[in-house]
């Protein structure tokens, strides 16, 4: 069957393709409106009553007054057949994207990926189509923060126009993946053809990319002068020379306050390291204890004496040293400890700190693999043996790692309970509740619900899950069943250190309830290097497949501004740290 890696012209279809010479009259004649025949048409066209309609649908893409660039139109297009996993797709429409502009093999690696962090290749309009096409596939919409967004770039009708053609070409993907289409043999003379057939949309590009440099220009203090190409050189290679980070000298509990973002020369590896560019990185709780000094792992590196935090992220490799066998340029990493600190832009590291991952997945999805994802299966494959039909019980049900738990729990027939604290508005309410049901849960009560919620006493409750310490973990604790385990792996709580939980002899003894702690750097030191690569394959192929979803992201942009950069940072932070109600986990991405 076609795959990325296996792109030569086979035989494999399991639906005809329909051969125009031979076909109805009307099915003929929309098959030979295209430029090009393709496969993909030859297939559609098995269902006459829907071919001439669905191509002259499709034709709008190439509209005249469409609102959206064609540049834009390709970018959704190619997004949404990486993101699909259907390189028929891509395949077919990677010339395309090249003659309006997408023309290196850089720029359609990074596509491919979905990293559109690069400032020199991306724009920012480029970087909310892929935001956009990213949360169609993972949620069956666009978040209404971001349609406000994409309101004010695109226009009302860009954003429609985007949402169209993502599902077109959703529908387009899952007709060759379900048909096992075969790649389209060489065409000879494509780019002339298609450059022909296009010469009206380039001359367009090409004019709407003079006029934004006019109104630079224009808008700048001074005209281009015959140095200036040169200024502009020198300028972009210190800029890439620089590196910067998040760093703290002495603890605190205002995390904030303790830290600084300082610059430092990007380094050089050794013969025996990698250097490699961080991407994305998540504020996760446990950087916060971290800063505060309450977490056991420590920082492993510093600057200038100063630790620099961030446990979780993914990274792209930039050069490695002559020694290094495992790792190439460009290949897509994440840590493969605790301490290697996230929180920076550029790291040296050895080939012991990193973990390969699949090149495909989502960055989103690969920045939270680490200390979102592993930790959830973990909680469930090593603190209790569970069973098709058992019930678990869960606090902060609406964190990162307790939508991954319910999900993996899905995935193995057991059922959800997720706690969340209270709201206080009616349809946010009722949202959330419908937005953590859609990723797993089987039942979501707010905290002031759960001692008195009916029916709970019929579910076999024989996991409970603890994030928060006190009373939250007491409530969920009383809920499991005789023999059942408590398991806390977190203390989110606001009583800090004085926070208690209290073991009652009905729970200890009436009930008989195992009381453990979760540490899910002791799971994976139980586990060798390739049981851990084994679970992060099967991690990303659960992404890709969308049986793992992450839930909305805010992100947050770190550049190399450092006097607005810093501001920006710390206040992620801080929201981060007072976990106000609905606050949406923070990822900091990498210009």
């Amino acid at each position: 069957m076609a795959s990325w890696n296996h792109r030569e012209v086979t035989n494999e279809h399991i639906l005809p393709y329909v051969d125009s010479s031979t076909a109805s009259p009307g099915v003929a004649e929309t098959l030979n409106v295209l430029p090009v025949q393709r496969n993909i048409a030859k297939l559609l066209a098995n269902a006459e009553c829907f071919f001439a309609p669905l191509m002259k649908v499709l034709s709008c893409s190439w509209a005249d007054n469409r609102t959206i660039r064609s540049s834009e139109w390709q970018l959704v297009v190619l997004r949404t057949a990486a993101s699909l996993d259907a390189p028929q797709e891509w395949d077919v429409n990677e010339p395309v994207a090249r003659i309006f502009g997408f023309d290196t093999d850089e720029k359609l690696k990074l596509i491919r990926s979905g990293d559109l962090s690069s400032t020199a290749l991306f724009t920012e309009r480029h970087r909310l189509i892929n935001k956009m096409v990213r949360e169609l596939v993972q949620q069956d919409k666009v978040q209404e923060s971001t349609v406000l967004e994409g309101k004010k770039i695109f226009g009302a009708a860009g954003v429609i126009e985007i949402i169209i053609i993502h599902g077109l070409y959703a529908l387009l993907a899952m007709v060759m993946r379900s048909s096992k289409q075969d790649f389209d043999p060489p065409i000879e003379g494509l780019e002339d053809t298609l450059r022909k057939f296009n010469a009206t949309a380039i001359a367009k590009e090409k004019a709407l990319l003079e006029q934004e440099q006019v109104h630079v220009q224009s808008n700048g203090t001074h005209k281009p002068g015959p140095t200036d190409g040169l200024q502009d050189a020198q300028t972009k290679s210190k800029v890439q020379n620089i590196a910067s980070a998040l760093t703290f000298r002495d603890h605190g509990p205002q995390a904030a306050e303790a830290l600084r973002l300082q610059s430092y020369p990007v380094p050089s590896p050794r013969e025996d390291q990698l250097l490699v560019k961080v991407i994305a990185a998540p504020i996760n709780p446990q950087d916060l204890l971290i800063i505060a000094g309450t977490y056991p792992v420590r920082p492993e590196h510093h600057i200038d004496g100063e630790s620099i935090p961030g446990y979780d992220g993914v990274a792209r490799v930039l050069e490695i040293g002559s020694n290094i066998k495992s790792f190439a340029p460009g290949d897509l990493v994440i840590p493969a400890k605790q301490g290697l600190g996230t929180w920076r832009t550029h790291a040296v590291c050895s080939e012991s700190d990193l973990l390969q991952i699949d090149a495909d997945v989502d960055l989103s999805c690969a920045s939270i693999l680490k200390m979102s994802v592993m930790p959830a299966y973990f909680l469930l494959e090593d603190m209790r043996t569970l069973k098709p039909g058992d019930w678990i019980i869960q606090n902060a049900g609406s964190g990162t790692i307790a939508q991954m738990v319910s999900q993996f729990c899905r995935l193995r027939g057991v059922h959800t309970i997720s706690v969340i604290r209270d709201r206080g508005v009616e349809s946010d309410s009722k949202a959330i509740k419908a937005s953590l049901q859609h990723v797993g849960a089987d039942i979501v009560l707010f905290e002031s619900e759960v001692t008195n919620a009916t029916g709970l006493d019929d579910l076999r409750i024989v996991l409970a899950l603890d994030s928060v310490f006190g009373k939250a973990a007491e409530q969920i604790a009383a809920r499991l069943v005789k023999g059942g385990t408590f398991v806390n792996y977190g203390f989110l709580g606001s009583g800090g250190s004085s926070a208690k939980f209290v073991v009652t002899e009905e729970l200890l003894f009436g009930k008989m309830v195992n009381v453990k702690s979760f540490r899910s750097s002791e799971s994976l030191s139980r586990r060798s290097g390739q049981e851990i690569k084994d679970l992060l394959t099967w991690f990303v192929t659960l992404f890709m497949s969308h049986a793992l979803t992450v839930s909305e992201l805010e992100m947050i942009d770190w550049d190399h501004n450092q006097a607005e950069c810093e501001p920006r940072l710390k206040d992620a932070i801080d929201r981060s740290q007072k976990r106000n109600v609905g606050e949406r986990k923070k990822v900091l991405r990498f210009a």
